[in-house]
């Protein structure tokens, strides 16, 4: 959603239209949702693990469900020639920034890979236990998704994190020079395939 802000202050240098409300949507599009892009995949990549081995527990978690809003009042500060109008107000807030930064962008890919492929590992070892023979068919959709997931985050969210936690750990912003710019534009990608790797799942609806 945010990718034509993007072309169009590359090919112009400026923000259009000068308005706060087109730097909130461009916020908006380009952070909140990529964030909870990756808060939801990596919450059902942990839920999976819950629904296959621990089901029994589903009734006495429903308080996972409950969603905190955190309500952050403060005036933003729009700049409308620099690239992407600076940046929210709680980027000026140290906690925050940090708390966004490590939550949202560094822990989510690993948190994503990690149990993914474990679930993979944990389904197969849990068969080999009970002595049952493996029919790879029947899991064969499963694993196409997980690691089809899995290969989208480390693809195209992976090198972005990298960057983002060389920064954090004291590289200068701007250091890594235009490979900075690459990750951040490959980690697009995430929101543009998600949809699709998702669909490998549901044959019903790929062949309509």
């Amino acid at each position: 959603m945010d990718i034509p802000f993007y072309l169009n202050y590359t090919r112009t240098g400026n923000i259009w239209p000068q308005t706060p409300a087109s730097c909130l949507f461009w916020w908006f599009a380009a952070t909140d949702i990529s964030n909870m892009i990756n808060i939801l995949m990596a919450w059902a990549s942990i839920e999976r693990h819950i629904l296959v081995f621990h089901d029994r527990y589903n009734c006495s978690l429903w308080f996972y469900y409950i969603v905190m809003l955190l309500i952050y009042s403060r005036d933003n500060m729009y700049a409308f020639t620099d690239d992407w109008c600076l940046f929210p107000c709680y980027y000026y807030d140290e906690n925050l920034a940090m708390y966004d930064t490590v939550v949202n962008s560094i822990i989510a890919t690993p948190i994503i890979t990690i149990f993914s492929i474990g679930l993979i590992i944990r389904v197969i070892k849990r068969k080999q236990n009970h002595h049952r023979s493996i029919e790879w068919r029947n899991y064969r959709r499963m694993i196409l998704q997980l690691v089809s997931i899995s290969a989208v985050f480390l693809l195209f969210n992976l090198p972005m994190t990298g960057t983002v936690l060389a920064q954090v750990c004291g590289l200068p912003n701007g250091a890594a020079g235009q490979f900075e710019y690459y990750t951040d534009y490959r980690y697009h990608f995430v929101s543009l395939l998600m949809p699709f790797v998702c669909l490998t799942s549901l044959p019903e609806i790929r062949k309509k």
